[in-house]
């Protein structure tokens, strides 16, 4: 990596990790050994750990500010450029370098921001336009899916197991086919089996020609990532933990945590919502969709967190419509720049996980059955999409029992 991504500061406390005289020597040696070059996943990573570590140091989220805006994230990386800009006036300093980039890519942010949302207005009609959680009803009079009392026997006949293999089979299963649906990497036939049987760590790693990611490593760590957090959402339906933007905000981070460095010069922001990075999102096509405006994002969530914690302790009355429900709210608000669907069908699956049932699990080749159905969710027929739910889940554990 070139010194030129990072910016050149006149203030010490910019310019040298060694002016900050609070770190402990170990940090501050981790740092100066590992100095500005290396893969820029790596770099980030050892900056944000610093930064987590050192909150009120500005030397760190400077850095962070520089390296999100060579990656293309340059809404976010005004918001670290404000904060150490803030740092820095705390400290009784100030650097014209750092105000002239908050300035200049702030501009540029705004300018970007209002320049989408006009674009986004112009797009419409919208075949489904944005409406707000609250217009979405609640399927309140949504049968169960014929032949759920089976599935539920299945599942809980595997729960009773210690450490039951169909279990661990069925979560892999389930993350080796989210990250398919969502084009995150492409496995083989062969491959995704071998994982499935055998284990990330086991498993072999072989892509088809059309896979996004293709570097075995990654593909572990991403299927890992999301299988460490899979065990906090289960965690969370057996705690009846309280849920909030910021516990959305952190399993988002978790398991965007490899896939959000998309490339060396674009770069995903992982547990940070639209209304940060000013992100219009739209989905475009013969029926095109509106969602959330990035304003309202947060206050969309919130609604969103209240909903569940009134209706988490009192155990869903129809799991399979509270999942469908959760989904359409969750995935039509759109909350971060991706990892939406992946998102939406984990805390969708926490009714459900509640009931006895297990978690939402859909293979690429009912992409277009769902897609279809979270479209006849939103104009209310959620019949649809518990189907489609239902079948996916019956199909990944017949797969994995096999």
């Amino acid at each position: 990596m070139e010194s030129r991504i990072f910016s050149t500061y006149k203030c010490d406390l910019l310019k040298e990790v060694d002016a900050t005289e609070s770190m402990d020597p170990q940090h501050r040696a981790e740092v100066i050994q590992r100095g500005d070059t290396g893969p820029l996943p790596e770099l980030v990573k050892l900056y944000e750990k610093m930064h987590d570590i050192y909150p009120q140091l500005p030397y760190f989220t400077a850095r962070l500010g520089d390296l999100f805006r060579y990656m293309d994230a340059e809404a976010l990386a005004v918001v670290y450029y404000r904060k150490a800009k803030d740092d820095l006036y705390e400290l009784g300093d100030d650097d014209e370098a750092l105000e002239g980039l908050f300035l200049e890519f702030g501009r540029r942010a705004y300018n970007q921001a209002v320049d989408d949302a006009n674009t986004a207005r112009l797009a419409g009609p919208y075949h489904q336009p944005w409406k707000t959680t609250a217009l979405h009803d609640y399927p309140s009079n949504l049968p169960y899916p014929s032949g759920h009392e089976q599935l539920h026997s299945q599942w809980s006949s595997h729960l009773m197991t210690p450490h039951s293999p169909v279990f661990r089979k069925y979560m892999r299963y389930l993350a080796v086919h989210s990250n398919h649906l969502e084009s995150e990497f492409l496995l083989t036939k062969d491959s995704a089996q071998d994982i499935v049987e055998n284990g990330v760590d086991e498993g072999a790693v072989q892509c088809e020609g059309s896979s996004f990611v293709t570097e075995p490593l990654s593909i572990k760590t991403i299927l890992e990532d999301m299988l460490d957090v899979y065990d906090t959402v289960w965690q969370i339906a057996d705690n009846q933990k309280p849920i909030s933007k910021e516990m959305l905000s952190q399993i988002h981070t978790r398991f965007m945590d490899t896939c959000r460095f998309v490339s060396d010069n674009h770069y995903i922001a992982a547990g940070v919502t639209r209304t940060d990075t000013l992100k219009t999102v739209v989905i475009r096509g013969d029926q095109p969709i509106q969602l959330c405006p990035y304003p309202d994002v947060v206050k969309e969530l919130a609604y969103i967190c209240n909903v569940l914690n009134v209706n988490m302790p009192l155990k869903w009355k129809n799991p399979f419509a509270a999942a469908s429900w959760i989904h359409l709210v969750l995935v039509r608000c759109h909350p971060f720049e991706d990892g939406n669907g992946r998102l939406s069908r984990m805390i969708a699956s926490l009714p459900l996980i509640q009931h006895g049932y297990p978690p939402i699990s859909l293979t690429l080749p009912l992409q277009e059955e769902y897609h279809r159905a979270i479209g006849k969710a939103y104009f209310g027929d959620h019949g649809p999409m518990v189907a489609v739910i239902f079948k996916g889940m019956l199909q990944s554990l017949e797969s994995v029992e096999s």
